[in-house]
C-alpha cells in the first residue's frame, strides 16, 4: 500500500522533529502500512 502524498507530505516535514513528537505520526501510518517501518528506520 502507497502512501499518499499528503503523507508523503506530513513526513517530510516532520522529519526534523524529535522522534517523540513523530511517533503518533508514524503510529497513525504503521497502522495503515506496518512494512513501512522497515522503510523508515
Amino acid at each position: 500500500m502507497a502512501l499518499s502524498n499528503d503523507e508523503k507530505q506530513i513526513i517530510n516535514e516532520t522529519k526534523p522533529v524529535s522522534l517523540d513528537n513523530l511517533s503518533p505520526i508514524v503510529r497513525q501510518i504503521l497502522s495503515k502500512d506496518p512494512s513501512y517501518v522497515v522503510r523508515f528506520v
